[in-house]
């Protein structure tokens, strides 16, 4: 009768969760898929940068802007007021007005 560390095929000397890991990456499917696993969490972690509403870099008359780090007045870019432009949009500003009557009338 064989031992458990010669019918596994690993040393003896190594702790449960070293074989447990050992065993894992023996199985290529699991393996791979946990590399791309990792790597999908790891560029989601960028997704709100990427996927903002503001431009990452702006270049207006020959000049370099970056809105992603810093906020510009309006009339850095030709713009009426001195004050700072919002990102947010109202709720009231994106829904139809007919949705906007129906929510008042409840």
């Amino acid at each position: 009768m064989k031992s458990l560390s010669q019918a596994t095929g690993l040393p003896h000397s190594l702790s449960p969760r070293q074989r447990a890991w050992q065993r894992f990456r023996r199985n290529r499917l699991g393996y791979w898929s946990l590399i791309l696993f990792v790597a999908i969490f790891v560029l989601s972690l960028c997704a709100e940068v990427l996927s903002s509403n503001r431009p990452l870099v702006v270049r207006y008359k020959d000049e370099w802007y970056f809105p992603i780090v810093k906020v510009y007045p309006e009339t850095t870019f030709d713009g009426i007021s001195p004050r700072r432009r919002t990102t947010s949009i109202p709720i009231s500003a994106t829904a139809s007005p007919r949705m906007a009557i129906s929510r008042c009338s409840r």
